[in-house]
């Protein structure tokens, strides 16, 4: 469905059309940067000299400049698509890239400043409140749900940048809080498209979840969040972890079907999705024993697997082009996953091997986002090859 005023669409440029365009560009390319950033700085070729805890200032950015950028860069677009109701772009759109770039700017020169919980609680109310005016004015009840969860969002990132420049002893407990949260926006969204994406796909009818089951999957992992904001024993959380294993591991049996191996877009995804389950038995399995590569298991694999998916699908749809993957898109879909694969596996197999799964899962991931900008750049720049609105 495409929305707009042909005079409005055809005085912006095509990166302002639609919200999945800057924000799916840029926050893409930033967060090339911040692994690039991290590594450097672990192995003592930068040095870091801001006066902010810097595991939280990396798992704060990840989240908030590369995550959320493409959260409310996806959430924006399709409310538009299930409202009816135009979205963000031109000048607005460019307001809100602004704010995101403006909180980019200051985490990267001074992340000690005030002006860091402003720009990004810009971004993200900003945001929910355009999908909010689509979702009331449509009466669209139905995805009322993720104004909760871009709430929580905002609640996240006051309390990591807080931990960042006051009180580091809570900066992982709200790095990992946070992690759980998007893992409980991945599954939501997970639920509704790659079922979806494989039915259209291969031409087959799959299952979906009963309503019970969603909510036991969605609540398992909401526990999760709150059990590592709130540093419970570690049997709390292997309890909660084989509990939302119970719900996400079947998924994978019912969405199977064999053709998706021929189809690199639906492959992509069901192989990230699979991180889930995987992150829940090891941490069912082991506790807190293990408790940063089951976050790395979430954070590398599941998210951005699953953001590099869905981004590549999205980004071809919504500018009218065939639903058919690139090579170096291919490629850039393999190196995400030997990134998760990396800085999990190696280390767990001695602490000789460390340093090295680092290494390649930095590489793995900077391949992975060299691969989709060198693809998707051109495509995000230009207009609709079908020359549709949008």
């Amino acid at each position: 469905m495409q929305i707009t005023d042909r005079a409005i669409e055809e005085k912006t440029i095509p990166l302002f059309r639609l919200a999945f365009r800057p924000l799916f560009l840029f926050g893409t390319a930033y967060a090339g940067w911040l692994m690039l950033r991290w590594i450097l700085t672990l192995t003592g070729v930068l040095t870091w000299t801001h006066p902010v805890a810097l595991f939280t200032w990396h798992g704060h950015e990840m989240q908030f400049g590369f995550v959320m950028a493409i959260i409310i860069g996806f959430l924006c677009t399709a409310a538009q698509n299930w409202t009816g109701i135009p979205g963000l772009r031109s000048w607005s759109l460019g307001i809100i890239t602004a704010c995101w770039l403006g909180g980019r700017i200051v985490a990267n020169i001074d992340p000690s400043s005030m002006a860091l919980y402003v720009f990004d609680a810009a971004f993200i109310g900003l945001g929910a409140t355009a999908v909010a005016r689509q979702l009331v004015l449509s009466g669209n009840k139905r995805n009322l749900i993720f104004l909760p969860i871009l709430a929580v969002f905002l609640a996240l990132h006051l309390g990591q940048v807080w931990a960042m420049q006051s009180a580091p002893q809570y900066g992982q407990a709200l790095g990992f809080a946070g992690i759980w949260w998007i893992a409980l926006l991945v599954s939501l969204l997970a639920a509704r498209v790659v079922p979806f994406f494989i039915e259209r796909r291969l031409n087959d009818k799959l299952p979906r979840d009963p309503v019970w089951w969603l909510a036991g999957a969605q609540f398992s992992l909401l526990a999760l969040a709150l059990l590592n904001v709130f540093s419970q024993p570690a049997i709390a959380m292997q309890l909660a972890a084989l509990i939302a294993l119970v719900f996400q591991l079947p998924r994978l049996w019912r969405w199977y079907r064999v053709g998706i191996w021929a189809e690199p877009l639906l492959w992509s995804l069901y192989l990230s999705f699979a991180f889930l389950p995987v992150a829940l038995l090891m941490l069912a399995a082991t506790g807190t024993d293990y408790l940063s590569m089951v976050m790395h298991l979430l954070g590398v694999g599941l998210i951005g697997g699953m953001i590099m998916a869905m981004m590549a699908r999205v980004s071809l749809g919504h500018t009218g082009r065939m639903l058919n993957a690139h090579p170096l898109t291919v490629f850039a879909f393999a190196a995400m996953l030997l990134a998760a694969t990396a800085r999990t596996l190696l280390p767990a197999l001695g602490f000789e091997w460390t340093r090295f799964g680092y290494q390649l899962s930095a590489i793995g991931w900077m391949l992975s986002i060299g691969c989709f900008l060198w693809v998707y750049a051109p495509i995000l720049c230009k207009a609709r090859a079908d020359g549709n609105p949008g």
